[in-house]
């Protein structure tokens, strides 16, 4: 099976109880939507030049989330996010909570202009379709590779230092825009219920409210409005399917493993993310390759009898790769 994890990047020096409680509840239902009971296979679209890649570095790119192929990524969710705050902010009358839901739009604000930067590696959850194939596999040139996440999946950045576990997420792209409003007003709701609840024992024991608990509270609860802002999409995408494998990391935390090249829009920066499974060998997650309705099969199985004798930190099994062929026509594209 695979669970999936919540994202913890602000963190208080004196986190509040109730709302440390609500959190936890809404996070029981968030990650229902990024979790499956089966281990999960999720297939990721690309080009001849982009298998190969994948196959003989053993890593898949990470891209910023300002270029990917929606110009609105972050923003479309941001807006989602900010429109339920405001009116929020214009129903709430505790002057308290409306300076923490004051503090949480500022952070929403701030997220991909200073706080963090955001790196998405873009899987779909079925294995062949046509969509996918114009897009992203030149118009069904190129390949489809299948990998199975589950509770055993790592990831790092580096492979001269492959046990320093990176923290990724898998998140399913949410599209549906009442349910991401609903999902944002709930979980704001649900923050305010917790604030009340806080006050009647901070009265009982202190007679007051703790110096800066509303900007501690924004802080504690502003990483579930992140999380929703890179899980959101315009519905116009829907047809991609998307779940995304999720980085988020300071400006100035790690430099070295960011990465650039070059396309039409400029230089992009990108890192490289290994996947792999790590027991008695580390061996990679691939176990699925669906060759494009206009791809060459023989181009794949010369990248698969090179790597059988390379050497690499992370070990393919050629031999439990099952390779199949699109079962869509070529006039499809």
């Amino acid at each position: 099976m695979y669970k999936g994890k919540p994202i913890y990047l602000l963190n208080p020096l004196n986190a509040t109880r109730e709302i440390t409680l609500a959190i936890e509840a809404f996070h029981g239902g968030w990650l229902q939507f990024h979790s499956s009971v089966k281990p999960l296979h999720l297939h990721h679209y690309t080009t001849r030049e982009g298998l190969n890649g994948i196959l003989r570095n053993r890593s898949f790119w990470s891209s910023h989330i300002r270029s990917l192929n929606d110009p609105s990524e972050i923003q479309y969710g941001k807006a989602i996010v900010k429109d339920a705050l405001d009116r929020a902010l214009e129903t709430e009358k505790n002057e308290a909570i409306v300076k923490m839901l004051k503090g949480l739009r500022n952070y929403v604000d701030v997220y991909d202009r200073i706080l963090y930067d955001t790196y998405v590696t873009c899987f779909c959850e079925i294995e062949d379709l046509s969509s996918q194939w114009r897009e992203y596999a030149g118009r069904g040139v190129g390949y489809s590779i299948g990998v199975t996440f589950d509770a055993t999946t790592r990831f790092c950045h580096d492979l001269t230092d492959i046990e320093n576990d990176s923290y990724i997420v898998l998140r399913k792209v949410l599209y549906e825009r009442q349910q991401q409003e609903q999902l944002v007003t709930k979980y704001l709701d649900e923050l305010r219920r917790a604030a009340v609840l806080a006050f009647e024992q901070f009265m009982k024991i202190w007679g007051k409210l703790p110096e800066v608990w509303e900007s501690q509270a924004a802080l504690q609860a502003s990483n579930l409005l992140f999380d929703m802002m890179f899980t959101f999409k315009d519905a116009k995408y829907s047809g991609e399917h998307e779940w995304r494998m999720v980085k988020v990391m300071q400006p100035d935390f790690n430099p070295s493993i960011v990465k650039q090249r070059s396309s039409g829009a400029g230089k992009l920066n990108y890192i490289n993310s290994y996947l792999y499974y790590s027991d008695l060998a580390t061996y990679s997650p691939i176990d699925l390759i669906r060759v494009g309705p206009s791809a060459d099969v023989e181009y794949l199985r010369s990248i698969l009898d090179d790597i059988l004798i390379d050497e690499h930190p992370i070990f393919i099994n050629v031999d439990h790769i099952k390779i199949l062929q699109s079962d869509l026509r070529i006039h499809t594209f």
